[in-house]
């Protein structure tokens, strides 16, 4: 006898006695009403605040003059054609709004041909199934004709996929170019393209000079390198930092005559002067700060010093640059070796690859640095160059700008963050498969009647009639709202392992990091609501008997349709509708308002690691159930279609661009896990025509499962093709797009120095500011979007050959 699951299933059998009603139109209905009430609730309230400029406005220089910030934003925004967008938010958030909206086009069209052509043909089948699986493909008997209409629609719906897929490619390569070869009229200034991020850098070039000198000897001109910095292990002098700017903002905003209580042994409430009680002492708020400020100065400067006055090497000395590479490597293993003691701890912070971490020196000079060229143009030749014979000095082109970088991780060895990536995964896959039995007893709601069985003081409510609308709510409504909160908190964790343990370098490689792993574990959350409520009952009911992966397969995915179409529609409605009014800091501000604390709006930055994978969700479900459960079509173009203007007015006003990388990090991630995403759908199709109940005559099923097998090897070509013939070659500015945009001309006098010296060792105010075009903004500061209209602000673009 079989194992019971947790899952929904489509109809409860002896192997399977859970008994839910989520195909039943009344908790589908409940649940959209549910959903529409909330959401309606929270558009109210967006509505009603729309003017409260700190929280649906506080992005400075935003475009005011054309985009609104109350309900009306909305259509402003969406007036705003892609030239312009592009301009106000950067190549990055142009891609997600023109990702939502292929999204928005694909399940659009494909929704209307499924309403032609699919949910005809499954309405008038053998009418075996009722509710909402009546117009699927489980109502359709096993091999008839009309299981043709479904691989014809998958053909279709994945041409058009394709189709579309293409032209977001074109488009993702021309944006990626003229993003390399701006340097006019960015807020950034071209220090970042002019530049190269040098990794594995050999210890007698690890100073500033001697990185210098080096790349200049390889580029065989002085003129054409402008600046080299070696990072330095700077983590304690960056603790003293923070510390140092957060005690110069409290001190500002301090009032005179406030009093503060610190411990009596407090070096700051001594050096103030506190009066000294039982356990503390009471000081002056703004002599407290005084003083601590004072102190952290000093800390700060004398760190600056020890960080001066470290020891350097400006000129090369190292057998790897004389050319005896053999005598090099010897040399160098014997260091390593003599340099780690073998002790106990130092064998863990190894086998961690946190040794560095743990055990760093001061002030020591990292294995990567940054290299400043004078123009665009030789620094993107020069990077994609093999720099030596020996392994090290790996480049990366163009190099993240100051604000993309994470000065606290920048001086990890690469060798390091690597194998802690691995390290990472592997604990990841161990948390992925303790978490699947926590979503199987989630959609163990969806099952009142077993539960009731382990619970016998539940029996009335699972099967008095009175209980009928609760019961709905709790089998159809609170399973999902629980799933997605759950998946809710996977990024934020993802993120920590990134930053602190990782030490990922750059911030658009931690959202890339996170971005990949959430989608996979929403992958999970999926195959443990199709298959079963454990990952290891699935293991154990295939190694009991391999062929029960057919019936898993065939009857399992129609029979959690339902389920889904209810996820969809809280994320077309709620979800949306909580992103439109923005709850969370609306509370905060209005909190705020009654403290009568008056403060600046906090920086808010869209993370693209937790919002792409949430879209990605929608198009992996809806590709799923294109061809079985059409149905689902419908909440997943509204979804799109409410998505693309709440975002693109949000970026417009709310989220501020902390960072930028011009789409590398982003369309790759978004091209691999579309074509994925159709390739599941496509392998579940094949799965219910091949693998289904074999106690039917099959008549023409295999012959349908047949017909489907092209797709996913014509996908996968397709998706190959955009790789090599826009992803791979978009990395780089090749030499003769840098020719015909004139970009080998010197721009030395728009570059410093400072711009990439580690924020403990320069304050900001220090580091140069870039030579920029203003005429993009009014004197104010603020966005002008006639200006930016305007013909001759135009990017210079070339055609795709």
């Amino acid at each position: 006898m079989a194992t019971p699951t947790l899952a929904p299933t489509l109809m409860p059998t002896k192997s399977n006695p859970f008994n839910t009603s989520s195909s039943d139109w009344a908790e589908i209905r409940v649940t959209l009403l549910l959903n529409a009430f909330m959401a309606v609730c929270l558009i109210g309230v967006a509505a009603f605040y729309g003017n409260l400029s700190s929280v649906y406005a506080p992005k400075p220089r935003r475009r005011t003059s054309a985009v609104r910030s109350g309900l009306r934003g909305f259509r402003d925004a969406s007036s705003l054609d892609d030239e312009a967008l592009g301009k106000a938010v950067g190549p990055d958030a142009q891609l997600l709004i023109r990702f939502l909206r292929c999204w928005r086009d694909i399940t659009t069209v494909g929704g209307l041909v499924a309403a032609v052509i699919l949910l005809p043909c499954y309405a008038t089948g053998r009418h075996r199934e009722s509710g909402f699986y009546a117009w699927t493909i489980a109502n359709v008997k096993k091999g008839a004709p009309r299981g043709w209409a479904a691989v014809v629609f998958m053909y279709f719906f994945t041409c058009y996929a394709l189709r579309r897929a293409d032209r977001e490619a074109r488009r993702y390569a021309k944006l990626r170019y003229d993003y390399l070869s701006q340097v006019e009229d960015d807020e950034d200034g071209p220090q970042a393209r002019c530049s190269v991020f040098v990794e594995r850098v050999p210890r007698d070039l690890r100073s500033d000079g001697a990185l210098l000198n080096y790349f200049r000897r390889l580029a065989r001109s002085d003129n054409a390198v402008h600046s080299a910095v070696v990072f330095r292990d700077c983590r304690k002098l960056e603790k003293v930092r923070r510390r140092r700017d957060e005690a110069k903002k409290t001190l500002a905003s301090s009032s005179e005559g406030k009093t503060l209580y610190r411990a009596r042994s407090h070096v700051d409430a001594i050096a103030c002067g506190g009066r000294p009680r039982l356990w503390w002492r009471a000081c002056d708020a703004r002599r407290f700060w005084s003083a601590r400020l004072e102190r952290l100065e000093n800390e700060l400067s004398n760190g600056r010093a020890l960080a001066e006055n470290y020891s350097q090497n400006d000129e090369p000395s190292s057998p790897l640059l004389s050319g005896s590479s053999l005598e090099a490597r010897v040399q160098e293993a014997a260091d390593r070796t003599q340099r780690l003691a073998n002790t106990t701890a130092r064998r863990v912070f190894r086998t961690l690859a946190i040794e560095d971490t743990a055990l760093g020196e001061a002030f020591k000079p990292s294995a990567t640095g940054v290299v400043t060229f004078s123009s665009v143009g030789i620094a993107s030749t020069l990077g994609q160059l093999q720099l030596a014979s020996f392994k090290g000095l790996k480049a990366v082109v163009p190099a993240p700008t100051r604000s993309d970088v994470v000065f606290a991780n920048v001086g990890e060895k690469a060798s390091g963050v690597e194998w802690r990536a691995w390290c990472c995964d592997a604990f990841l896959v161990w948390c992925g498969v303790l978490l699947t039995p926590l979503i199987g007893v989630i959609q163990g709601l969806s099952n009142l009647e077993r539960i009731a069985d382990v619970v016998p003081f539940l029996r009335p409510f699972a099967e008095d009639d009175e209980y009928a609308a609760i019961r709905d709510v709790v089998t159809g409504y609170i399973p999902v709202l629980l799933v997605l909160g759950l998946l809710a908190v996977i990024p934020y964790v993802l993120e920590s392992l990134a930053l602190n343990y990782v030490r990922l370098k750059s911030h658009s490689l931690v959202q890339r990091y996170v971005l990949d792993r959430h989608f996979y574990f929403q992958l999970l959350a999926i195959f443990v609501t199709v298959l079963s409520g454990s990952l290891a009952d699935v293991v154990k009911a295939f190694i009991d008997s391999p062929s029960s992966i057919e019936t898993l397969l065939g009857r399992s995915i129609p029979g959690v349709g339902a389920y889904f179409l209810q996820l969809l529609t809280v994320k077309a409605t709620v979800s949306i509708a909580v992103e439109a009014a923005r709850p969370i800091p609306l509370a905060r501000e209005l909190s705020l308002r009654r403290l009568m604390e008056r403060r600046d709006p906090p920086s808010e930055e869209l993370k693209l690691g937790h919002a792409v994978p949430q879209m990605l969700m929608v198009v992996l479900v809806a590709v799923l159930y294109a061809a079985i459960a059409p149905l689902i079509l419908v909440p997943a173009a509204i979804y799109f279609w409410l998505a693309e203007p709440v975002y693109r007015k949000h970026l417009l006003l709310v989220y501020t661009k902390t960072s930028e990388g011009g789409g590398a990090a982003l369309f790759p991630a978004l091209a691999y896990f579309s074509a994925l995403s159709l390739g599941i759908g496509q392998l579940a199709l094949f799965s219910y025509l091949a693998l289904s109940d074999k106690t039917v005559e099959h008549g023409d099923a295999w012959r349908q499962a047949l017909a489907v097998v092209p797709l996913p090897v014509i996908t996968y070509a397709h998706y190959r093709r955009v790789v090599q013939r826009y992803v791979a070659p978009a990395v780089h500015l090749h030499r003769d797009a840098a020719t015909r945009r004139d970009l080998f001309r010197d721009l030395s006098e728009r570059l410093t120095e400072t711009y990439y010296r580690q924020p403990a060792l320069v304050d900001d105010d220090d580091v140069a500011p870039q030579a920029r075009r203003a005429s993009s903004r009014s004197s104010t500061g603020e966005w002008d979007l006639e200006a930016l209209g305007e013909p001759e602000l135009a990017r210079t673009t070339t055609p795709l050959v």
